[in-house]
């Protein structure tokens, strides 16, 4: 399953389509920027779909542009101020367009559970794609268009929905323009829609994330049924969206009622709302409950949440008024935050969700609750508290900033707390934490980048833990429950029996590729072992031969020669996933790269490696096995380079 991929170019263009990108001509050769990726909900999601088939939409005023860090999306208008959309395509900077005007951003709300298979500032990174959903409220309300009702009830299977998007029409772009077209709903989750190819109907692809699926509510008026969350590979392959109606409490409870639900008028504005009802009398000093007291003199009472959306109670923060920017009444990390009551004193490193609080899930529970817990749990943050007995504060770095979160204690190697995925890991502060080995190891020092941005050397998980060596070769350390790739030879690291030592071959030194075994004809080898070299350059570990994708990607190359095109998806419609068991490949994600007129194997790597996307792609952290199929034709050849783990 692909994620919609417009939104995510800047940083994520390895796991999704880069916005609205063309082929980018080179010296000899054309480039295709937008790798394709395979997979199901488990992992392999492409962030960023588009419709595909759809017709140009002069209706459904609220829905807009929304532009971020992140990149372009679409999103709905839900409330005078609020405006839904997926939690990926939310981002710093949030800026949105409709009805001919542009609103800018004045604080995000992203689901506390949300789980992506990229970096990004506000969701846990994991190999699946969950809780999809966020709300970005404007600094001032839309005057001239009316808002859309979400769904309170629940769809069906066989629904017919209307989709909306800014997204592409195919693969080769179209982006930009807001279009509509019919689907039915293929399968229902607990949180989730699924959408299956259908002929002529519409189907997502990038760009379009965020976006809404229309259905009949309860009074005939069209109701935001889903969110537009991912693409199943290749654009108008299917998709998935986030059900709305499950997300119902928790929007409402972070919009501050700013939410206009099925059967309902639209709310008005609540910038100014009517103040909550609260005692004439009381002196509740700040971080108390104004459940039954009023706040001292400059504190506002405040809305709280807990993680499920449910409300925690209210409490009493500092007043500010420099609301985006510094303000005297902050200290620490606070900012200067907007709320229904005014500007607020708010720890500037949560997401801002204004006067949600998402790093707990205890408390109060209610009317009368009790501010957060002095101790933070599992995946919390720990930068201004301890954390629970069990749990170590251990320092995460991400692609935007460092962050410090609570997680599991463990003994060593095979530890039962670690699951999931997640190995026994050692932190920057020197504690075995449990760690997800798919994830980039950017937690932990890591010789090959310095440690600090988007994973790296040291293996398959790309975790670095220090270098080592033996006999005068110079190695790196990682995880001992992960393997050596390649020709590395293993061996323990000294003194710590929770890292190994993954040493290339007699007389080749940390920095230098191990010798690439053959991997096709004489061009195709070539270009799996320029592939290695340029891996173990950037300080990844090189990956083993695997005939049978070999066998899928030549094919690929074959198909694109005979029928004169470069796309990743083949002339009788066939994505990667199709064509690797039809090879026979045994695999749990994929994805490739394409390219048409390169002479040499060397020369279509470098090609490769000039174009962010398709970099990211074959220098990720994950992969174990790839193969470069090439064939020759008048056009040019034509090759296909496919990574599986």
């Amino acid at each position: 399953m692909m994620r919609l991929t417009t939104l995510f170019m800047p940083l994520i263009a390895a796991l999704a389509l880069a916005p609205g990108c063309q082929a980018i001509a080179t010296l000899e050769g054309e480039i295709a920027e937008d790798p394709a990726s395979t997979g199901d909900e488990n992992g392999g999601a492409s962030l960023s779909p588009f419709l595909v088939n759809g017709s140009v939409d002069h209706g459904h005023p609220s829905v807009g542009l929304l532009q971020s860090s992140m990149g372009n999306c679409t999103a709905t208008l839900v409330g005078s101020r609020t405006v839904l959309t997926a939690a990926h395509c939310i981002g710093n900077n949030n800026r949105f367009t409709v009805g001919g005007r542009r609103y800018s951003g004045s604080h995000v709300a992203v689901h506390p559970r949300c789980k992506l298979n990229i970096q990004h500032p506000y969701c846990t990174y994991t190999n699946r794609v969950e809780n999809d959903i966020g709300l970005v409220v404007l600094s001032k309300p839309v005057s001239n268009v009316t808002p859309s009702p979400i769904a309170t009830r629940s769809p069906w299977v066989g629904q017919q929905l209307v989709l909306v998007g800014f997204g592409k029409t195919s693969e080769s772009g179209g982006a930009g323009t807001k279009r509509m077209g019919p689907n039915r709903i293929a399968a229902l989750s607990s949180t989730k829609i699924r959408f299956d190819p259908i002929a002529g109907s519409s189907n997502l692809c990038n760009g379009d994330s965020g976006g809404p699926s229309f259905g009949q509510g309860s009074t005939g008026e069209e109701v935001v049924v889903g969110v537009h969350s991912t693409k199943n590979g290749v654009c108008g392959n299917g998709g998935h969206d986030m059900r709305v109606e499950r997300y119902r409490n928790w929007l409402v409870a972070s919009a501050s009622g700013d939410i206009r639900l099925e059967g309902q008028a639209a709310p008005s504005d609540p910038s100014n709302p009517d103040p909550p009802p609260t005692p004439s009398t009381g002196n509740a000093g700040e971080g108390d409950s104004c459940m039954t007291q009023g706040c001292k003199s400059g504190l506002a009472c405040t809305g709280f949440q807990k993680q499920d959306g449910s409300s925690l109670g209210r409490f009493c923060l500092e007043r500010c008024s420099n609301i985006g920017g510094s303000d005297p009444a902050c200290d620490g990390d606070e900012a200067c935050t907007s709320s229904a009551n005014g500007g607020i004193c708010f720890a500037s490193n949560r997401p801002q969700t204004g006067y949600a609080h998402i790093e707990t899930d205890s408390g109060g529970g209610g009317g009368g609750g009790t501010p957060p817990p002095a101790t933070a749990t599992e995946g919390q943050s720990c930068k201004h508290r301890g954390c629970v007995a069990g749990l170590h504060c251990t320092t995460v770095h991400t692609f935007f900033a460092t962050y410090k979160y609570c997680m599991e204690a463990c003994s060593g190697v095979g530890d039962p707390a670690c699951d999931g995925g997640e190995v026994c890991s050692r932190s920057p502060e020197n504690k075995l934490v449990c760690f997800l080995s798919t994830a980039p190891q950017t937690g932990f020092t890591n010789p090959g980048n310095g440690g600090s941005g988007g994973g790296g050397g040291g293996g398959s998980g790309g975790g670095g833990f220090g270098t080592c060596t033996s006999g005068g070769v110079v190695g790196t350390c990682q995880s001992i429950e992960q393997s050596c790739s390649g020709s590395y030879v293993s061996g323990l690291c000294p003194g710590d029996n929770t890292i190994k030592c993954c040493l290339p071959p007699s007389g080749g030194g940390g920095s230098t590729p191990p010798p690439s075994s053959s991997c096709g004809n004489t061009k195709e080898t070539a270009a799996f072992k320029a592939l290695n070299a340029a891996r173990v350059q950037s300080g990844k570990s090189p990956l083993s031969c695997d005939t049978k994708a070999l066998a899928a990607a030549r094919a690929h190359s074959q198909d694109m020669c005979a029928h004169n095109f470069a796309s990743h998806t083949g002339s009788d419609g066939s994505s990667l996933s199709t064509r690797l068991h039809r090879a026979g490949a045994s695999f749990s994600s994929a994805s490739q790269s394409v390219a048409k007129g390169f002479s040499s194997g060397t020369s279509v790597i470098n090609g490769w490696m000039k174009s962010s996307g398709n970099q990211q792609i074959l220098l990720g952290s994950s992969w174990k096995r790839a193969a470069i199929g090439v064939a020759s034709c008048s056009g040019g050849n034509r090759w296909t380079a496919v990574v599986v783990r």
